[in-house]
């Protein structure tokens, strides 16, 4: 059997045991989005898992940013009048990229960045300054009488 669902079935067995202890003292049970909040949460998040090799035990870990975002409307219908108006809405962005590892070896611990070099950013950076620079002087030279 494929591990993807070993752990598949594992997790569901772990929801209906962690469903049926709430229900049996009268607790809340989970919907299915606080479990998914819950799994995008906390450390698991940020550190993956651990690899064993060569004495090392190795710990990956990750910067992650999300946004996200939802909205919603009402009215009594649109510019011509016609019908009601509803609404509905929401989206989310997530960005993770590796940052560098923990390795625990017979030496101790110790943390060791990723790092990256990243020419395009400062290309990127230096293109919206110099934009910025030459906006800036068409918009005071359009000001200046003449």
């Amino acid at each position: 059997m494929a591990k993807g669902s070993s752990d598949k079935r594992k997790l569901a067995q772990r929801q209906e045991t962690e469903t049926a202890a709430l229900a049996s003292v009268g607790a809340p049970v989970p919907t299915e989005l606080q479990r998914a909040v819950r799994r995008l949460t906390g450390a698991g998040v940020c550190f993956g898992k651990p690899v064993e090799a060569h004495g090392h035990t190795v710990v990956p870990v990750a910067s992650l940013r999300t946004f996200g975002g939802f909205g919603f409307g009402r009215g009594a219908g649109d510019a011509s009048g016609a019908g009601d108006s509803d609404g509905g809405g929401g989206g989310g962005f997530a960005n993770a990229r590796p940052v560098g590892f923990v390795d625990i070896g017979p030496d101790g611990v110790r943390y060791e960045p990723i790092v990256v070099h990243e020419p395009r950013r400062r290309i990127d950076a230096a293109i919206a300054v110099l934009l910025a620079l030459v906006g800036l002087r068409v918009l005071t030279r359009s000001r200046l009488p003449g």
